[in-house]
């Protein structure tokens, strides 16, 4: 099977150069697929033209660029794009914890998931099962 993620992300970089504006969705689509072919920097390359495109990218985007950290193992940078949100005053959902914690669980980062954990319901969030699954699974190891 022939890959065309380059052929597209090569389209959708060329539409900004032609002043194109695009939705959300196309971003967070095109960031998710540089995460299913391991190339995160790119991913998180198209969070920083956002960024400047439309000044702060939604909760969904951030969600979308902690998953692809937490898939490659960056979980520091989850952590800062947690910190991002926060700052940008957008409210992390239960999702945007949860690929935040299961990408600090895999640097075996216990205290700061516990941590994570406890302020999923001072954010008026709701753990799910997922979130109570990496808080014992991290206290596991």
């Amino acid at each position: 099977m022939e890959l065309h993620w380059p052929r597209a992300l090569r389209c959708l970089v060329g539409k900004l150069d032609d002043a194109l504006l695009l939705d959300e969705a196309a971003y967070n689509a095109a960031i998710k697929t540089c995460g299913k072919n391991s190339r995160w920097q790119q991913g998180l390359g198209l969070l920083e033209v956002i960024e400047r495109a439309t000044a702060t990218p939604g909760i969904v985007t951030y969600t979308v660029a902690t998953s692809l950290c937490q898939k490659s193992g960056q979980w520091q940078l989850a952590c800062n794009l947690l910190s991002m949100v926060q700052e940008n005053e957008l409210l992390p959902n239960v999702i945007t914890y949860n690929a935040t914690m299961n990408g600090i669980a895999k640097g075996l980062q216990w205290q700061t998931v516990l941590r994570l954990f406890a302020m999923i319901r001072a954010t008026q969030s709701v753990p799910d099962t997922v979130s109570f699954i990496i808080a014992i699974s991290v206290c596991h190891r």
